[in-house]
């Protein structure tokens, strides 16, 4: 069996884990969701009053509007649409509310944003001694993704539950009618049997938006990590956070707009998603080197093995690499000939590709916090990076310049 499958395979079995985890995860609470979401009129709130929806499609407006407020930053999106669950649901349903949208859970979450804004605002003029706290958010960003995923994408799926189901019952019955006179009952029992692919769907539609989303609302994190400018995280987040609390607010009090809004910006994720993709690859990655994690294993014994008895040095690309695309990453390896060969995984799944280098005039430059491989112009003296690696081979300098027989420049 080659890589190939042994990588898409793997990748469907994880797909398919993820997703009976998260219907096991929302089993049994569809019903009692959607009473809730449905009974906002109870709450004798003035401005809680657009929450009680006139119709279907203002209520799925509303769940497509939230959870990519949720997708385009986890722990804030999640922190605002549970404060508005919360507040404005009615006192004799609140105890119907997940856990997540408690105030225990949502306490913990404003004090762990609290702390990453003191960050990006009260510590900007430490400029690049701040890089590891930056990591540490980039760290927490992902994190918190991978924890906010099944309730996001759950809470998405048990809402619309009931009228994906209902959808699919309408056509199939426009198709095939029936006699008027059983026509409600045969509705009725229909939607029922429904419910459980209707939550699937739900579950694979809310998947695919989260994660465009999510990965493209990452990137700020990643280049507020990478770039040298001070005051540039704090203009960032605080754009972003703008933009979200003011798309919540947009989203409840207009659910068809909200949900407009929403549909451009699943567009736009959908669009730049290769390069969101390999940017969140690039900045976990270097993040989490940055940070030391597991610094045992990488920077002693694996640094050890990749580059002697596996051969192959961990890298992304340059600009200075017309293909693959810019940050994609993959390994450097010297083969037999003694040439350089970069070998990579189109989205790390698909099959293998080769690129072969010239070393001439290829050298490698030492960084303060990671090091790159680059082709040196003679006649300008400018370097244009091939490959970035990661901080992991920080202080291994003469040992890739030895393997790789370039020669090192600071």
């Amino acid at each position: 069996m080659n890589k190939l499958n042994l990588r898409f395979q793997f990748f469907l079995l994880s797909l398919s884990i993820i997703v009976i985890a998260l219907f096991l995860f929302s089993a049994n609470n569809a019903e009692a969701r959607h009473t809730l979401e449905t009974s906002y009129s109870l709450a004798n709130k003035d401005w809680c009053a657009p929450l009680n929806f006139k119709d279907n499609a203002q209520y799925l407006s509303n769940q497509l509007s939230m959870l990519t407020a949720e997708s385009a930053s986890p722990l804030l999106g999640l922190t605002l649409v549970g404060t508005f669950k919360n507040i404005c649901a009615p006192d004799e349903l609140r105890d119907l509310l997940p856990w997540y949208y408690q105030w225990g859970f949502l306490g913990t979450m404003l004090g762990i944003l609290i702390l990453v804004m003191f960050k990006d605002t009260g510590l900007t003029f430490l400029g690049p001694i701040k890089k590891p706290l930056d990591a540490l958010g980039e760290v927490i960003n992902v994190l918190g993704g991978i924890v906010t995923l099944p309730i996001a994408v759950t809470y998405f799926s048990d809402g619309t539950a009931y009228e994906i189901a209902d959808l699919i019952v309408s056509i199939s019955h426009g198709l095939l009618p029936v006699a008027h006179a059983a026509e409600s009952v045969t509705l009725a029992s229909s939607s029922a049997l429904l419910l459980l692919p209707g939550k699937i769907i739900g579950i694979m539609m809310g998947l695919l938006i989260y994660s465009v989303v999510w990965i493209l609302g990452n990137t700020i994190e990643v280049l507020i990590l990478i770039s040298p400018v001070p005051f540039i995280d704090t203009a960032l987040k605080s754009l972003r956070s703008f933009l979200l609390v003011a798309f919540t607010f947009i989203a409840y009090q207009f659910p068809v707009q909200g949900a407009i809004i929403a549909l451009i910006i699943i567009f736009i994720s959908w669009r730049v998603f290769g390069w969101s993709y390999r940017l969140f690859t690039f900045g976990f990655l270097f993040g989490a080197d940055f940070l030391g994690f597991c610094a045992n294993f990488f920077r002693e014994k694996r640094q050890n093995t990749t580059m002697e008895e596996k051969n192959s040095i961990l890298a992304f690309t340059g600009e200075g690499i017309v293909r693959p695309k810019n940050r994609s990453l993959g390994r450097l390896y010297k083969n037999e000939s003694g040439d350089l060969e970069f070998i990579y995984y189109p989205w790390l799944i698909l099959p293998s590709r080769h690129i072969f280098l010239d070393k001439e005039n290829t050298i490698v430059v030492r960084g303060k916090i990671f090091n790159v491989i680059a082709k040196r112009d003679s006649s300008t003296e400018k370097n244009q990076t091939l490959f970035t690696l990661p901080p992991r081979y920080r202080g291994k300098e003469d040992s890739l310049g030895t393997y790789l027989e370039l020669p090192i420049i600071k």
